[in-house]
């Protein structure tokens, strides 16, 4: 009775853990999508070339994907070849309005460029930097589609989150910041250097009141921030006082001398002001906006165990085998195994190789299983890791939520290092001796 209730309370509690949720769509799982097109479109364009070239694509789970292409164009002269490559990788840009940027580096006829920030990347774009790379001629244009970095560059498009804007306060606060420190240093240095048309120019300009007047309505606008603690909202308003009194100092002084002392403790009583008003910014409510984890974690592997054997005279039933091990997984009890199958490469000695495997998880333990006819005869083997990898947050853009008025980070997820727990020894130990029995 007392775990069923238990269980009951805790199902009624708010999940605040700082665990990040998985999703099956996130954009990290779109992103690979887009690099499997970007792989399909450089294969196509090579194909389209005539060249037999080696393409590339990262592993599963990698963060940025990307796409390499390389090619050793033969010579009229025996052994002699012509190298190029390309790189193209895939940002995920979450809560931007494109969700995709890709940076493209290559390297032909001795140089080596780079191309970042751009909205698109077509298999047009792809059949012209091959030909490119492959036959010379003119470098396409691939600035046309990069974002905007510059206000002058009004033909490139803008990627920017909508989903936050500008500090607009915080920028006013720094700015009647600046114009404090320079009406608290602009009197005294005045008298100082004996350039008295400087003092009467700043007491001309301050006579409309506007420092002032700014403040008051940046300290109007800062009591409705939401910040902690009710003294660090009344504080302003005390240095803003003094301003003030300070200001009629200054008005009423009938020396020079005496007018340059009260106008600069009216600039310090602003400066404390203005910033004790950017301080009440700082302590207000911050939301974070963040994507969801992919299905499996980024992978930072350190083998741990491995077994394999050969069986004679099977090898035509190797197809047998490996549906009785994936039979056995789907029907296993462990409620956190998951698998599935991949298509793995390695560059041999004669080119690329690939082959599937069958990838096997629990925890952070990672088991690749390999059932792989040699003629006559059938490989059957594992190797365990510990998976070191796990997703982290990067923060793109920081600004002002438009729909709640609520400062906001808006964050992606790049891979991590975690350092593994005896636990999670335990849970690899757990998964590979259910492997190897289920095997053998």
């Amino acid at each position: 009775m007392r775990s069923d209730s238990a269980t009951a309370e805790l199902s009624t509690l708010t999940d605040a853990r700082p665990i990040l949720a998985r999703t099956d769509d996130t954009l990290l799982v779109l992103a690979e999508d887009e690099r499997d097109r970007v792989h399909d479109a450089f294969t196509a364009a090579c194909q389209k070339a005539g060249m037999r070239a080696l393409v590339l694509k990262s592993a599963p789970y990698v963060s940025p994907p990307w796409v390499r292409f390389e090619a050793w164009v033969p010579q009229a002269v025996p052994t002699t070849t012509y190298r190029v490559w390309a790189t193209v990788t895939v940002h995920a840009m979450p809560f931007f309005d494109i969700p995709f940027e890709y940076e493209v580096e290559f390297e032909a006829r001795g140089k080596r460029e780079k191309v970042t920030r751009l909205t698109k990347w077509t298999a047009t774009d792809v059949q012209e930097l091959v030909d490119y790379l492959l036959e010379g001629g003119s470098r396409p244009r691939l600035e046309r589609t990069r974002v905007r970095e510059q206000f002058y560059q009004l033909s490139r498009p803008t990627n920017r989150s909508r989903q936050v804007r500008h500090d607009w306060l915080r920028l006013l606060g720094s700015l009647l910041l600046c114009a404090w420190i320079a009406i608290a240093a602009g009197p005294l240095a005045a008298v100082f250097f004996d350039w008295l048309p400087g003092l009467e120019l700043r007491m001309t300009l301050h006579a409309f009141g506007m420092p002032l007047v700014l403040t008051a309505a940046f300290l109007a606008a800062c009591v409705f921030a939401r910040s902690v603690g009710s003294w660090i909202r009344v504080a302003p308003w005390a240095a803003f006082g003094l301003a003030l009194l300070s200001e009629g100092w200054a008005l009423a002084a009938q020396t020079v001398p005496d007018m340059a002392v009260a106008a600069s403790a009216e600039g310090v009583a602003g400066v404390v002001a203005t910033a004790l008003g950017l301080r009440v910014l700082g302590r207000r409510k911050t939301l974070v906006r963040t994507i969801g984890r992919p299905p499996g974690e980024p992978r930072t592997l350190r083998r741990v165990d491995s077994w394999q054997t050969v069986v004679w005279d099977l090898g035509d039933e190797h197809g047998v085998v490996r549906r009785r091990l994936m039979e056995e997984l789907r029907q296993c009890p462990l409620d956190r195994l998951r698998f599935a199958t991949e298509m793995i490469w390695y560059w041999g000695l004669d080119g690329l190789e690939e082959r599937e495997q069958i990838v096997v998880t629990f925890g952070r333990g990672i088991l690749f299983a390999q059932i792989y006819p040699y003629g006559k005869d059938v490989y059957v083997g594992w190797d365990a890791h510990l998976n070191l990898g796990q997703w982290v947050e990067k923060q793109l853009e920081r600004g002002i939520d438009r729909s709640t008025g609520v400062p906001t980070t808006i964050n992606s997820l790049v891979a991590g290092f975690q350092q593994p727990s005896e636990y999670d020894v335990i849970d690899l130990n757990c998964l590979v001796e259910w492997t190897h029995a289920k095997i053998v």
